[in-house]
């Protein structure tokens, strides 16, 4: 039972990012506004020249990351994380992660001098996590 709130935890949020993830990659293919926050520009920054990391958007990876923590905790509802390589990868993922949003909010509030709700939703689902995990 010790793994089932963490586990439950992680299950939540990684849909939760992996929805919003799914959301802004739909819409900025399809060329649609984002459902933003009054002031944010959504759109500004996902179509900035920092919403991509080796040509791969950002939402992109955003949906393996938190698809991959989905998988991975699911897992672990199951007594896989047990095994020490499945703990060692999700450690890893979730701190990258966490070190990424904090990369992306930086250019967000220094760089752009712009912001996306939904970002920042988003980096705030990976501190979460990275809060569950330590």
């Amino acid at each position: 039972m010790a793994y089932a709130l963490p586990s439950i935890l992680f299950i939540i949020a990684s849909f939760l990012g992996f929805s919003i993830a799914l959301y802004m990659w739909r819409k900025r293919n399809k060329g649609e506004e984002l459902a933003c926050t009054e002031e944010g520009k959504c759109g500004d920054v996902l179509m900035s020249r920092y919403a991509s990391v080796f040509g791969v958007h950002n939402a992109l990876l955003g949906m393996g990351y938190y698809g991959a923590i989905f998988l991975l905790a699911a897992g672990a509802s199951f007594g896989f994380e047990a095994l020490y390589p499945v703990s060692i990868a999700v450690m890893f993922l979730i701190r990258l992660a966490a070190l990424f949003s904090l990369y992306l909010l930086f250019v967000q509030f220094f760089v752009l001098r712009i912001w996306c709700g939904l970002c920042i939703v988003s980096a705030f689902i990976s501190f979460l996590m990275l809060f569950i995990k330590i």
